[in-house]
């Protein structure tokens, strides 16, 4: 199987992580993608705060959903995923062919931008060209981040970079729920803008969960209003890019998603 897994310096994998990945992709040739169980290394020393915001730093397990089975190995396949770069396995070909198809990533961190979500962009694309996805708990990563990362300051940049980099994946929503050929007004960046300056602006009134402490509710609040600006910020300066991706998602040979 040609396959390809995203292993960066800080990430340790466990023994027999890549022996699952590839018997995943054996057994299932639907699946285009699979994540692992991530968790913080062990020599890290963690911040009080760490819990709240795990799962941007790709210390949780992949979320797997809609229509989702569990078969005797206690590996999960579902139709949609949201599975972190760290620890990612994929397959080439399908990449292949959207690219070769005209497919380009609005979540390129190739290009200097303040900008990550090219993971979870990816995901997307692939449900968009009928693939499903999968979570094995036996492939396990322990992810040993540097403690410049881990400050206050550093996480509320990477809050704006994981808004910025949401972007990728908006066209696959609201292009999913028309295929008559139109381009309705809400697809406009102009639209899309004002959405998302009405998200921030709110973004500090929304109510906790209950049982929140009021330092978690606050910290949320603040993640959630960092989120959004960086979404905002980046729709601004990249304009023209943005069109041109909701052009694409819609009009592209992926837009499989539209019609399921």
């Amino acid at each position: 199987v040609d396959i390809v897994a995203i292993i960066v310096d800080d990430n340790n994998l466990l023994p027999g992580y890549l022996r699952y990945a590839a018997d995943f992709f054996h057994d299932y040739q639907a699946v285009g993608a699979v994540g692992s169980l991530n968790t913080l290394d062990e020599t890290v020393a963690a911040p009080e705060w760490f819990d709240w915001a795990k799962d941007q730093f790709a210390c949780t397990r992949p979320i797997i959903s809609d229509n989702v089975v569990i078969d005797d190995q206690g590996r999960e396949i579902g139709d949609l995923g949201y599975i972190a770069g760290a620890g990612m396995a994929f397959r080439k070909q399908p990449l292949i062919e959207a690219w070769d198809a005209g497919y380009r990533c609005f979540s390129n961190t190739n290009r200097q931008a303040r900008i990550t979500g090219e993971d979870i962009e990816l995901c997307f694309l692939l449900r968009s060209m009928g693939l499903r996805f999968g979570f094995d708990p036996r492939m396990r990563l322990r992810h040993d981040i540097a403690d410049t990362r881990l400050t206050p300051g550093a996480f509320w940049e990477l809050c704006e970079m994981v808004g910025a980099g949401s972007l990728g994946i908006d066209p696959f929503f609201f292009t999913s729920k028309c295929n008559d050929g139109r381009y309705p007004m809400k697809w406009h960046w102009s639209w899309q803008l004002l959405a998302k300056l009405k998200r921030w602006s709110r973004a500090g009134l929304v109510p906790g969960h209950s049982g929140m402490s009021d330092d978690e509710r606050g910290f949320r609040k603040r993640r959630e209003r960092h989120q959004a600006w960086g979404a905002v910020r980046h729709l601004a300066v990249n304009r023209s890019r943005y069109a041109a991706h909701v052009q694409q998602v819609a009009s592209g040979p992926w837009t499989r998603l539209r019609t399921r």
